[in-house]
């Protein structure tokens, strides 16, 4: 009988949960993933394939309402810093949608851990329902709820797939590599995967010209960042930008990416442009648990002449002279300067304009060494990319010291005034007032203590009905709960008119601490400034840590003072 009654329950919850997806539109999102692993798997299906099967299913149900497809192609399951799945989380957090679809569980993450974590607490606690197609699970199917094996089970089993396919794979991916293969996601910048096979590459003729005149500029004695600011001038694409204008990448954040000197480094510095197939520069390994890291070049994996080459083997060698020379002239000038400076306003200096985080540069001659403060956006694209150019180390932390020091000096004034009007004979009597109210609703508060613990022993004896207990109860509560409220106003009120009221006490202990030190230090800056925006050496906006509590110390500072002239009017 009992197995009995537990199968009618199930069925009518099951038609209970039906009734009610029929009935009820769910905003839903789509989510499809792809891994460089899954697609070297024959029985794997595409991108493509995985997208119109889902958004199918949200179509064929018109309990469904598609608000939005996010796609993460070429990512690995084992890491969840994945782009669009980061999209994804944070519209969950905006309230964006109430439904997730995915193929299978395993398009969510192989990660046994961080899959659970989002099935069984991230998801539940935004209330978002979660479907996977080809595992027939839905989290609102009661059927699916009383299941609690089935699905972790499967995580599992998805994680140790993918650690054991991780070692497969790498095996057949360094034979391809040994035998001058390209397994890239992306070609090097001047070429293209051929059409015939993804696995050669064939020259871009629109890049490749971009390639040897990066090369020519080097030895005409340009700097990387010349070289990026003068292509970021001429408009040319950057690599990214590049892949953007060719379909290869669709995220729109690429479509404005400019040249950097970084960028500028790597292609003067790549063998591929010389018809060698360059690769294992990176490595990482599931299977051993192993993030990528980059291993030395003995390590790399060269196989010369596997393609067309970009450029002549003369011009390769003799920029990488130029780097070498340029390399041991920066270490020589390196040790004939000086070690350099702290940076005291590490993290808190930003770029007015970009809000990036200014780092430290310097700049020497025969005579000196100059450090300045510099918005990296500026140093990698020029003005294409922001217009602050830098700012002398010394002028900006005198700037921010100055700040500091004024507000120190009015936080004293205050101090002292506040001091002076509390000794008057009118704060005096305000504090005797106000003595004998605290007095007077510390009475009250006793009182309705008593008569509320009274309340129980009436209502036993039937002196009170249950409603008037119950209502009197409340109303001394409430009547409680505001005494309280006053008598702690009336002690801040009281502390205000004490002699040594100093407001904010965490601006008081940093005031006595650095009010004679006479230049800033790191530990000051970090103490009292939160940011400093510097938009030019005339233009430099500090925001102070308790500011506020500043500013409503000054203003009971200004306040006091008008009460000390209305009262010295009336005198006269």
């Amino acid at each position: 009988m009992a197995r009995k009654s537990r199968k009618v329950v199930s069925a009518n919850e099951n038609i209970e949960y039906s009734e009610k997806a029929l009935t009820s539109t769910v905003r839903t999102a789509v989510y499809a993933r792809m891994s460089l692993e899954d697609k070297v798997n024959s029985e794997s299906t595409s991108i493509e394939t995985q997208i119109y099967m889902l958004e199918k299913y949200v179509k064929d149900r018109p309990y469904f309402d598609h608000y939005k497809t996010y796609v993460d192609n070429g990512f690995t399951g084992t890491n969840f810093e994945r782009p669009e799945f980061t999209n994804m989380i944070n519209d969950i957090k905006r309230g964006k949608f109430d439904c997730i679809i995915v193929k299978d569980v395993s398009r969510l993450g192989r990660n046994y851990l961080e899959a659970g974590a989002y099935l069984e607490n991230i998801f539940p606690m935004f209330q978002i329902r979660f479907i996977s197609v080809n595992d027939n699970y839905d989290s609102s199917d009661p059927a699916c709820k009383r299941d609690g094996l089935s699905l972790p089970l499967k995580n599992l089993i998805n994680e140790a797939y993918s650690k054991d396919l991780s070692r497969k794979l790498g095996t057949a991916f360094r034979t391809k590599q040994k035998n001058g293969e390209f397994i890239g996601a992306y070609a090097p910048y001047g070429y293209l995967k051929s059409k015939e096979s993804c696995n050669k590459l064939v020259i871009d003729e629109e890049a490749a010209p971009i390639v040897r005149r990066i090369f020519d500029m080097k030895i005409k004695g340009m700097s990387d960042l010349a070289i990026a600011r003068q292509l970021n001038e001429e408009d040319i694409a950057s690599p990214f930008k590049h892949r953007y204008e060719q379909g290869l990448v669709t995220n729109e954040k690429y479509a404005i990416l400019l040249w950097k000197p970084g960028a500028i480094s790597d292609i003067l510095k790549n063998k591929t442009y010389l018809g060698h197939m360059v690769q294992g520069v990176h490595r990482k390994s599931l299977y051993h648990n192993e993030k990528s890291r980059r291993v030395p070049e003995t390590e790399w994996v060269i196989v010369e002449n596997t393609h067309v080459a970009i450029l002549r083997k003369e011009i390769f060698d003799e920029v990488q002279e130029i780097l070498t020379m340029r390399k041991i002239k920066y270490f020589e000038l390196l040790s004939d300067s000086p070690k350099g400076i702290e940076n005291k306003l590490r993290g808190i200096a930003v770029c007015g304009h970009c809000n990036h985080k200014l780092l430290i540069t310097h700049s020497s001659s025969k005579s000196a060494t100059n450090y300045y403060y510099r918005c990296p956006k500026y140093l990698d694209t020029g003005e294409k990319g922001c217009v602050h150019k830098s700012i002398r180390v010394e002028d900006l932390e005198d700037a921010v010291y100055s700040c500091i020091n004024i507000h120190m000096k009015i936080f004293l004034d205050c101090k002292k005034t506040i001091a002076r009007l509390n000794q008057t004979k009118e704060a005096k009597e305000k504090v005797s007032s106000l003595d004998y109210e605290i007095t007077e609703i510390r009475r009250q508060i006793s009182r309705m203590s008593k008569l509320a613990g009274n309340l129980y022993e009436d209502y036993s004896e039937h002196l009170l009905t249950e409603s008037e207990y119950l209502y009197t109860k409340e109303k001394y509560k409430s009547d409680s709960e505001a005494l309280s409220a006053r008598l702690n106003e009336m002690n801040l009120m009281q502390n205000k008119y004490g002699v040594n009221y100093a407001g904010s006490y965490r601006w008081d202990e940093l005031v006595k601490r650095y009010m004679d030190v006479g230049e800033l230090s790191t530990r000051m800056a970090k103490e009292f400034v939160k940011k400093v925006k510097v938009l030019s050496k005339e233009d430099i906006r500090v925001e102070l840590n308790y500011y506020d509590e500043f500013a409503e110390y000054k203003a009971f500072c200004e306040e006091r003072e008008k009460e000390g002239l209305i009262l010295l009017t009336k005198v006269v």
